[in-house]
């Protein structure tokens, strides 16, 4: 069970509130408790006991509730007295407020004029920021799309001026071909005037010659040509020569310029065409390089999406490697709880046998012999009232000499005191025998339970939660009917207990139970017969025997093997109880005698 206590407020942030000011003022309380109740068998169908704890009894949980409503009291109350003296606060100022009236607010009609040639300045200066900032922005623009056209006619500039240095080259190699044609020229013009010169002084020469000579000759022959007309063809013929020679120079002077112009022509639309498709491959190339950015963009991307895949795959296939060992782990747990419970059912399941042979026999002995009891009062056979059921019935300080019989009483029935009248097994002289053992103010809802007990088990307190069948709260359960402080060897055996009737094993260990880690199991005779898991029985109604509710144990040697049937008391989920007969068998069951005292005691002396 746990307490959760809550207290809550929410008020304005001025800490009060008149009552009409107030709004949605919530003030109180809240108390959450909840309760896990372990029942028997809800961990496991073989599980016989769970544990709890009860952090917080009832009565912290009244004092705590107490506390708490003085509190809120105490807070309501505060709230109240804040609530009122809230409202005297402002009706007082209401009422101060209406006394002074309007004359307490001051004529600003004088600097409204001010203050609205102030507000018409800061909208002149707001619209002349937001158009110097427009301006700005537009500037901005302007010299962006100025950057990109200059970007543009810089490389067009510097295109261009690759093409003006490159028809620098060809004009200058032009001008050497043509300085050394020029140089040729003057070099024939040279040539042609140094003939001239020599002509003239060699027609000079002859001339001077001709005149000087004074021989005259007479032929007998024709009358020749004229040495002037000769001469003068003969210049005719030279510059006729000349002006030929002079032509072909120019001419060939001529067709050389037109050859060069032609072939500079022809190299400046190459390289242009050049030019445009060294552009086209430079854009070409940009376009390729971009591509090739976005591929290895695209690679990358890639790389990191594939090493998050693997390593997120490789988290998940850790994480469900580490479940796959959890779950083996687990299931190997549970194989290993199977068989431990297996080794235990199979332990709790010959105790049971065992015990329902002794039970048989105990029926047997009881239905023949009848123990006296004079107004002690007796919750199984021989059983103290005060002795909480450890083993088979035994006291804790007693030296059992029979089965669960006390030391200073002689045994004149199967473990009865000497002043009972036991008229059923284990029942009290004044109590209806609702079922063996039974008090005279419980109302048997299971074999031995308390009237105001709900049935959560055979026999078990109303404040104790069940461990086991039967078991206190106090009382951890290390086996059948085991003390506290007693290590558990053998169903009903003490460490300072001389057992000298039935299962009586001192100092040794039991290994046949299994231990647990934080609860032990106590069983008593009652509680063994409960021992079989629900899971196993088709039937969810437990069947006892009345008369071997609360029996504990008695001595072989005190066995009688009497064959009687006995009733049987079937105890439902809803605390009703029917009695039923053996079937096959109508005879009654034998009421325990007190005429076979004196034999009892004789056999508990030879014993």
């Amino acid at each position: 069970m746990s307490l959760d206590v809550r207290t809550f407020s929410s008020s304005n942030g001025y800490g009060t509130r008149g009552p009409g000011q107030m709004g949605n003022v919530a003030v109180g309380s809240r108390i959450s408790v909840a309760s896990f109740p372990n029942l028997p068998g809800a961990g496991h169908p073989y599980s016989q006991a769970q544990s709890s704890t009860v952090p917080l009894s009832t009565a912290d949980g009244k004092e705590t509730m107490r506390s708490l409503n003085d509190r809120l009291a105490g807070y309501l109350a505060k709230v109240r007295s804040l609530e009122e003296s809230n409202s005297k606060l402002e009706a007082q100022i209401k009422q101060a407020l209406t006394e002074r009236g309007a004359a307490t607010y001051g004529d600003w009609s004088a600097y409204e004029k001010t203050l609205a040639g102030m507000k018409e300045q800061l909208e002149d200066l707001t619209m002349d920021n937001a158009r110097l900032m427009l301006q700005i922005d537009n500037a901005r623009l302007a010299a962006d799309d100025f950057k990109v056209k200059f970007e543009t006619e810089n490389a067009v500039h510097q295109a261009v001026t690759a093409d003006i240095a490159n028809l620098r080259k060809v004009i200058s190699n032009t001008n050497m071909s043509r300085m050394q044609l020029e140089g040729e020229v003057e070099s024939l013009k040279e040539e042609l005037d140094f003939l001239h010169k020599s002509h003239e002084e060699e027609k000079q020469n002859l001339m001077g010659q001709i005149k000087a000579s004074s021989i005259d000759v007479q032929m007998d022959a024709p009358k020749g040509n004229d040495l002037s007309e000769v001469i003068t063809n003969i210049r005719r013929q030279y510059e006729s020569a000349v002006q030929k020679n002079q032509e072909d120079s120019e001419a060939w002077f001529k067709t050389k310029v037109e050859n060069f112009s032609a072939e500079v022509m022809s190299s400046t639309e190459t390289l242009q065409e050049d030019r445009g498709q060294l552009n086209d491959l430079r854009r070409h190339h940009q376009v390729l390089e971009i591509d090739l950015e976005a591929l290895h963009s695209m690679n990358r991307s890639l790389e990191e999406t594939l090493r998050a895949t693997v390593e997120r795959y490789a988290r998940e296939v850790t994480l469900h490697n580490g479940t796959i060992q959890q779950l083996e782990a687990e299931l190997g747990e549970v194989r290993a709880q199977v068989t431990r419970q297996r080794a235990e059912y199979q332990a709790l399941l010959s105790i049971k046998i065992k015990l329902q042979e002794e039970i048989s026999t105990y029926q047997r002995l009881l239905e023949g012999t009848g123990v006296a009891d004079g107004g002690g009062k007796v919750q199984g056979t021989s059983a103290r009232e005060d002795v909480k059921d450890k083993g088979a019935g035994a006291r804790d300080d007693d030296k059992i000499k029979g089965a669960g019989a006390r030391e200073d009483i002689k045994d004149k029935g199967a473990g009865a005191r000497d002043d009972d009248k036991i008229k059923g097994a284990g029942a009290r002289d004044d109590v209806k025998d609702k079922g063996a053992g039974a008090r005279d103010d419980d109302k048997i809802k299971g074999a031995g339970a308390r009237e105001d007990i709900k049935d959560k088990g055979a026999g078990a307190r109303d404040d104790d939660k069940i461990k086991g069948a039967g078991a206190r709260d106090d009382v951890k359960d290390k086996g059948a009917g085991a003390r506290d402080d007693v290590k558990h060897k053998v169903d009903g055996t003490h460490d300072n207990i001389e057992n000298k009737g039935m299962g009586a094993y001192e100092d040794i260990e039991n290994t046949s139970l299994p231990k647990y880690d934080d609860d032990s199991v106590e069983f008593s005779l009652e509680q063994a017969l409960y021992a079989v898991p629900p899971g196993l029985t088709p039937e969810s109604d437990i069947a006892i025997s009345e008369e071997t509710a609360d029996v504990d144990a008695v001595p072989r040697c005190e066995l009688e093997l009497l064959s009687a049937p006995t009733p049987v008391v079937t105890v439902r989920p809803g605390g009703d109880e029917q009695k039923e007969e053996p079937a096959g068998n109508e005879e009654e069951p034998l009421k325990p005698s007190t005429d076979l005292d004196g034999e009892v005691q004789e056999r508990q002396e030879e014993v």
